[in-house]
């Protein structure tokens, strides 16, 4: 498996014509990392209002993944299920959030998929 590059703080752009090769590369080689880790960071572009938590709970709706997502600061912050709305709403994520996302089970790859086509957040660099 090759050495997989930390994203840079961009959200992938899918142009009206498609994603470019370079943009495709990059979401798959994000997709395989997030489904080793089993988790992902991302930071929110917008506020996380009832839109954009819709779409995320749409998202995970026909998919066995367990998904959970919680917030990364506070450190420890309890993770709300993905299918639920209002528990999303709950974690109160404004504008530059970083989320910690989990998709663990059957279908994983298809709901991280989905979630890098969103658009509503940028993947987070690896700490090292």
């Amino acid at each position: 498996m090759g050495n997989l590059e930390p994203a840079q703080n961009k959200q992938i752009s899918i142009e009206q014509g498609g994603p470019s090769v370079g943009d495709t590369l990059r979401t798959e080689a994000l997709i395989e990392r997030a489904l080793l880790d089993g988790k992902m960071d991302f930071r929110m572009i917008n506020n996380l209002h009832m839109f954009p938590s819709t779409q995320i709970c749409q998202a995970c709706m026909d998919s066995a993944a367990s998904v959970s997502i919680a917030r990364k600061d506070p450190p420890g912050s309890e993770a709300v299920d993905a299918r639920s709305v209002l528990s999303i709403l709950t974690l109160g994520a404004p504008q530059g959030t970083v989320l910690t996302v989990s998709v663990q089970g059957e279908g994983a790859a298809d709901i991280w998929g989905k979630f890098f086509k969103l658009q509503l957040w940028a993947a987070e660099p690896e700490e090292r």
